[in-house]
This record gives C-alpha cells, structure tokens and sequence, in this order.
C-alpha cells in the first residue's frame, strides 16, 4: 500500500505557468492481491507570496496526506520551501518533514540535511515541474527530494493518444517513467485544459494503481482543507 501511495507524488497538479487556485477528484483503484477502490484527491490554495499544494489519497487499509510550501519565480521555477508527509497504513502512522534552506543550499528531512542541488523539488512540485515542461518544451528529467535522497525521474514522452474517459475520447499526452523492467508509471495529461492529469497508471511485479479524473474545480474560492490526524 504504501509503495504505491507514493505513487501519487507524480500525479494531479496544475501547470507552473498558469497557476491557479485549483482541485481535482480522481477515482482510485489498486489492485493486488485483492482489489481495493478508494479516492484522491488535491488541492492548490496561493497564501500572499507563496502557494500551498494539499495531496490525500485514500483506501480502505490506508492513507496519504502530504502538503508541500513553494514559491513561484518569475520565470516560473517553483522553488519548494518545506514538505509533509503522514503515511498510515493498518492503523499506523509514519510522518516525514523536509525544509529547504536555498540560502545554505541545504535541506533536512526528518534529522538528515541533504546538500541541495538547483532545480531540486519536493515530491509534489515533481508533478508542476512536468507540466511546466510540457508548456515550454523543456527537459523531462527533474530532480527530487524524497526520503533524504536527491533522485532523477526522467519521463519519456510517448506522443498524442486518445484515451477513452468518463467524459468521452479525449487527446492527450502520454509520458512514462520506466525504473525497470517491472516497475514503470505512465501519465496521460490533458494539453487544452492547461495539462490537466486525467489518468495515472503505475504497475510493478505485484500489481497495479490507477487513477481516474472524476471531477475538477478552479477559482479563488478553493481553500487548503485541514490535514486528518
């Protein structure tokens, strides 16, 4: 379970050149041994100069919440300034917290301090960063802070698919990172609703997760809702 909430860290979020208040429902499914079907959802919320993006995702066994604190340049880098995460399967709660310091060029996470790289982002800037990536043509290889490492995701853009969905056939862009050769997450994003993510699928030698967009909101009135304890 807890392997693949994780997966959610490259998932839904709205692109760093149009940034927005912003949320999204996705229908969840994980299968494994038995199947499991839950809901994720985000949300995006600006606080003065910085903004605050809101993950959780949600099953019958268990959960994931994670925040992320980031600020936007003007040129659109998002630079992450802190990052929480609660993981609780089975009644059991693990939590993580990493702040960034740019200033001394390093990061703690938990009790680690990690040197700090440019460009480096948090596990929920990841996914801003592609979007952004995908409005500007730039590089699909980002750099992340997860775990008190510093790893390399480098998608591969497989092109224009049609995609059956709730809502009809719908085109969109298909990107996939391959860690091996069990363990794999595609992406299909949505390029005429600002790259929108519409469907997640990550499969390793145990099974599969997938998420579904069921519903999106954007507007001023979308607010950061309180993390569950």
């Amino acid at each position: 379970m807890k392997r693949f909430l994780t997966v959610l860290l490259i998932a839904i979020s709205p692109a760093a050149l149009a940034l927005s208040p912003f949320s999204a429902q996705y229908k969840m499914t994980w299968d494994t041994v038995i199947t499991l079907n839950g809901e994720a959802t985000q949300i995006l919320s600006r606080q003065n100069d910085t903004w605050r993006m809101q993950q959780s995702a949600k099953a019958s066994i268990g959960s994931i919440e994670e925040i992320s604190v980031f600020r936007a340049a003007i040129d659109g880098t998002l630079i992450p300034l802190e990052f929480m995460r609660d993981t609780t399967v089975f009644g059991r709660t693990k939590s993580y917290q990493s702040r960034f310091n740019w200033n001394q060029k390093t990061a703690n996470w938990n009790d680690d301090q990690v040197t700090l790289e440019d460009g480096v982002v948090d596990p929920l800037t990841l996914q801003l960063t592609l979007r952004q990536a995908l409005n500007d043509g730039g590089s699909l290889a980002v750099k992340v802070l997860d775990r008190g490492r510093i790893r390399e995701y480098t998608f591969e853009h497989l092109g224009l698919v049609t995609l059956d969905t709730p809502a009809g056939a719908l085109d969109l862009i298909h990107l996939r990172y391959q860690k091996s050769n069990d363990r794999s997450t595609e992406l299909w994003f949505d390029p005429n609703r600002d790259h929108l993510m519409v469907r997640l699928l990550a499969q390793n030698d145990r099974g599969y997760l997938e998420l579904l967009l069921t519903g999106a909101q954007s507007g001023p009135d979308v607010t950061l809702t309180a993390t569950s304890q």
